[in-house]
């Protein structure tokens, strides 16, 4: 019996975001903020049998990164916003 693959990209179950800040030891009032983005997934069946996989995945973003990606997806937006015709 021939089995299927399926193709395509991964399924976003849940994701939670934090703001969290450390202080080094040696200097408290220098703190640095950052973003841990959890996502937890759902991997694509590789056959139609089985059960697809959930795993978790927590990136730590600093405030640059962060403002890096915000900017992109805020052009994204504009973008598809022009392309809907509505601005």
């Amino acid at each position: 019996m021939d089995s299927k693959v399926l193709v395509g990209p991964p399924r976003l179950l849940d994701f939670s975001c934090q703001v969290c800040s450390k202080a080094p030891a040696t200097d408290p009032g220098n703190s640095t903020t950052s973003c841990l983005l959890q996502l937890k997934i759902q991997e694509n069946e590789t056959t139609v049998n089985e059960q697809p996989s959930v795993s978790t995945i927590t990136a730590e973003l600093s405030r640059p990164t962060l403002d890096t990606l915000l900017d992109g997806m805020r052009r994204i937006r504009d973008q598809l916003s022009s392309v809907a015709g509505r601005k």
